[in-house]
């Protein structure tokens, strides 16, 4: 963190290595910056923590993939679906639902899309369905070693009423969605 009487506006950078040689720049434009070097960035938390005007995530270019591999740590954001429009397809789609690792405030949905159901544009939106409450969800997209299909998408604990929910993945491609699993699990 550093502070700079003669200015006004507030920074949450993320940052590597290379950002060091940037931190006086920003340091000097900025009334408050706050710096942060976790990979997986906890944007969420420290949004609320800081309340920051501006926000730059700084990644060197030869590790611009770990954007595809390691998201943020936040709410996935809320979608509006017109559910009388979704259709259904079998496919091999994984669906798993745990305590995250990467924060204990949050529950992950992820898994893996079958390939036959996905596209390079598609997206991918997560159905939760606690008690008699539902939500759809948009999850991130990853891609790892062993697939490029991967989602995942992180909730709130505080947001959730039981450990048991009804999970459907639809996967919307162009005007087009389509519901390609869903299960009902526990939180491990």
């Amino acid at each position: 963190v550093t502070d700079n009487q003669k200015e006004q506006k507030s920074l949450l950078m993320f940052r590597d290595s290379f950002g060091d040689t940037l931190i006086p720049f920003f340091s000097n434009a900025f009334g408050k910056a706050y710096y942060s070097k976790a990979t997986n960035y906890n944007i969420e938390k420290l949004m609320d923590e800081y309340a920051p005007e501006y926000v730059i995530a700084e990644k060197v270019e030869r590790n611009i993939s770990e954007y595809a591999r390691t998201p943020s740590v936040m709410e996935a954001p809320k979608r509006t679906v017109d559910q009388s429009v979704i259709q259904n397809a079998e496919s091999g789609t994984t669906v798993r639902f745990e305590n995250s690792e990467t924060d204990a405030d949050y529950f992950e949905i992820a898994g893996v899309l079958d390939p036959s159901v996905v596209s390079d544009t598609s997206d991918v939106y997560v159905k939760v369905t606690d008690g008699d409450r539902s939500d759809i969800y948009e999850a991130f997209t990853l891609t790892d070693d062993e697939s490029d299909n991967g989602y995942l998408m992180y909730l709130k604990k505080q947001n959730v009423q039981s450990t048991s929910l009804g999970i459907e993945i639809i996967v919307k491609n162009g005007d087009t969605f389509t519901s390609v699993a869903s299960d009902t699990l526990e939180a491990r």
